[in-house]
């Protein structure tokens, strides 16, 4: 007993040793905290918060509280029958939204005064409109109306001042008025940044958590298993993870926290492809999966390489289009990798285009030659798009017992016209017979065509122009829009130094655009990234775009419940 005791003073002391050189830099100097985020639901994790803010009041520093309360106002949004709406990545503000989100953020405001008072500080909670302390005019985004979002015109700290020279900690609600007095909801981190300026403060801090769930195949597991050439390169990038990152912005990789080792041996037997079997027993390696929507979408290196090494002509999968799969393939692995395709395989279906022509789902297997003519422009898009990366193009029909010969005879000739070379695919229905056709002009492509591939964007170019170069290239969007987290975060990675990354594009399969609605070949539009992401391991930066979720539901009743294997070993309902 007296041994734990006397350990756990050792290990206090331990803790003051390290902080002391901090309390002496600090002491007397103002620290804004800005706080909000997933932080602020977790009860837990939002009483450790309070009472380390609090502590740096007791030890002589001089905190100021900005907090926000996004989630709190679209949850009561929510409750009184009101769809949340954001323009841009900033939630759109009218009137009655206003009122609630006012309502909610004083509600907060006070409840973090209580936290503090009853840790035995004295706390006073304010308002942006308090003693004229936040100053603002309208704020629109790319020239829309947002409603009563304000930008921050002027602050008057001596509100802030007067309350910590009479030691007070002050709690600040960002809501602010105009020359008008009309009232405007204010972002936090714009709050926290103008406020810290104008009291000249020696640190401002973000105690934010905006996480989520991810995917296994969106993982950066995933792309790092994905992407490792060998044993060696896979621990390298194990221990580039980023996992956190410290209090001076700095990131805390796996590595230091000496995790590399054991998620290698996790993974020694995972990094090994799969040699499997299709039906009519023809080898194949089968080998990681990452979805190409939200991740980067392709088989391992290893895989691709060891297939290289042991036959003269490999065939592997990019799936999502040629917006998505192929080029995330063509600009992130083959980059990685060094390797040269020397054509590409593009699949479509008469269904699928004639969808795009505006044919509802139960009509699609009525012949259509003017719908196909009008969604046919999404094909030639996706032909447009791998014709940049300079090399030849084979495009091949999924063939439906409903597609007519006036059909497919219309894409055939399309598609010649284009430059590229067409086949019929009816594996499907007769299996490896009915892939002949494509296999020969496959081949009569290697024989007569040269490949000159070229990614389509240099390392050396900035993020942004990476995703706005896929963005008008690819999808064919007039330009892209940032939300104030994803700039934050853009800037952050390419001082770390991993501005030469590549991009993985998150973005809905449904469309060229980020609205999975726009059918065809839209134009006219503008891509919205609203977080984005380094994945130090990969070595590529994750842009999500839109409203794409990186964590799909499943289904109320899941395929895996029609799965069983008998007491013979027969297993039943993977088909």
């Amino acid at each position: 007993m007296e041994e734990k005791s006397m350990q756990e003073i050792m290990d206090k002391a331990s803790v003051l040793i390290e902080a002391l050189p901090y309390i002496q830099r600090f002491n007397r100097k103002i620290i804004v905290v800005k706080y909000g985020g997933s932080a602020m639901v977790d009860e837990e994790l939002k009483k450790s918060v309070i009472q380390d803010v609090t502590l740096l009041k007791l030890v002589g520093f001089k905190p100021i509280i900005v907090h926000g309360g996004g989630k709190e106002i679209s949850k009561w949004v929510g409750k009184v029958g009101m769809e949340p709406e954001f323009i841009n990545g900033l939630r759109k503000t009218d009137a009655a939204t206003m009122e609630i989100a006012e309502m909610v953020l004083s509600k907060v405001n006070k409840s973090l005064v209580q936290m503090v008072e009853a840790l035995g500080v004295n706390a006073i909670g304010i308002s942006g409109k308090d003693g004229g302390l936040l100053k603002v005019e309208k704020k629109y985004s790319n020239g829309q109306d947002i409603g009563f979002v304000g930008e921050i015109t002027e602050v008057n700290p001596k509100i802030l001042h007067d309350l910590l020279e009479k030691d007070f900690l002050p709690i600040v609600c960002p809501v602010g008025m105009d020359d008008e007095f009309n009232t405007y909801n204010i972002n936090a981190d714009d709050a926290a940044c103008a406020i810290a300026r104008a009291v000249n403060a020696e640190k401002l801090a973000f105690l934010t958590r905006e996480d989520h769930f991810v995917i296994t195949v969106a993982s950066e597991i995933m792309a790092v298993l994905c992407l490792a050439d060998d044993m060696e390169d896979l621990k390298r990038r194990l221990g580039n993870i980023i996992v956190a990152y410290n209090f001076e912005g700095k990131p805390v990789t796996a590595d230091e926290l000496h995790a590399t080792g054991s998620m290698a041996a996790l993974l020694k037997d995972a990094l090994k492809p799969n040699l499997i079997q299709t039906l009519e027993h023809t080898p194949a390696i089968v080998h990681g999966g990452p979805f190409a929507n939200i991740a980067h979408g392709c088989n391992s290196v290893r895989a691709t390489k060891a297939a290289l090494k042991l036959a003269d002509i490999v065939v592997t999968e990019a799936g999502f289009g040629a917006d998505l799969g192929a080029e995330k393939f063509l600009d992130i692995k083959c980059r990685k990798a060094g390797l040269k395709p020397d054509a590409v395989v593009l699949v479509a279906t008469v269904r699928a285009l004639k969808y795009n022509g505006g044919v509802p789902k139960e009509n699609l297997s009525d012949e259509n030659l003017e719908a196909l003519k009008k969604g046919i422009v999404n094909l030639e898009k996706h032909i447009e798009n791998l014709q940049k990366y300079h090399v030849p193009v084979v495009v091949t029909l999924n063939s439906f017992v409903s597609d007519t010969e006036a059909e497919v005879a219309y894409i055939e000739n399309f598609c010649k016209e284009r430059g590229c070379e067409f086949a019929l695919s009816e594996v499907w229905e007769k299996g490896g017979e009915g892939g002949i056709a494509l296999a020969n002009k496959v081949l009569e492509t290697l024989e007569k065509k040269e490949s000159h591939f070229a990614p389509i964007y240099e390392d050396s170019l900035s993020l942004e122009e990476k995703i706005e170069t896929i963005a008008k290239e690819i999808y064919g969007a007039d330009g892209v829009t940032y939300s104030p987290a994803a700039k934050k975060e853009l800037k952050r990675i390419t001082d770390m130094g991993m501005g030469h990354f590549p991009v993985c594009m998150a973005k809905t399969q449904y469309s060229l655009s980020d609205d999975p609605k726009k059918l065809g070949r839209p134009s006219g539009f503008t891509v919205n990234v609203r977080e984005v992401y380094v994945s130090a391991g990969a070595e590529f930066v994750v842009a999500v775009n839109g409203s794409i979720m990186t964590m799909p539901g499943l289904p109320k009743k899941p395929a895996a419940f029609g799965i069983d294997v008998d007491a013979n070993g027969t297993i039943t309902g993977l088909f």
